[in-house]
């Protein structure tokens, strides 16, 4: 008999994938968050809008301004994070370094030299 998969409780929702961690998949995936910020900002501003009419001239609409100045700083500080996985994209730690791991005494230490001349080796 073949298995059902299970189902969550009722009342709960199965959890979501998690994102991945590195790479280009990363970034378009943090591209994709931003552009939800991106929506979630016009339509703040396009009911801050509609509510700054509705009060009109008369009103104080220096509050209703404000907010819609930090909305677009929040998607502006969103953007700038979500842009930094694009230009500098986290690595997978489990692929490998590009430069081949040696044993330390084959390593040449520059900092260290040798012995000098009027120095003794103990």
């Amino acid at each position: 008999m073949a298995r059902r998969p299970r189902r969550p409780p009722p009342g709960r929702r199965a959890a979501a994938p998690k994102p991945p961690k590195y790479g280009r998949a990363r970034a378009l995936h943090e591209g994709r968050i931003w552009l939800g910020t991106l929506i979630g900002g016009a339509v703040a501003t396009v009911l801050l809008l509609l509510a700054i009419r509705y009060v009109g001239g008369d009103g104080n609409t220096d509050g209703l301004r404000d907010w819609m100045f930090a909305a677009w700083r929040a998607v502006g500080i969103h953007g700038l994070i979500a842009l930094s996985y694009f230009v500098r994209p986290k690595k997978d730690p489990a692929a490998g370094s590009a430069v081949p791991a040696r044993h330390p005494e084959h390593v040449p230490d520059l900092l260290v030299r040798g012995p000098r001349k009027d120095e003794e080796q103990v």
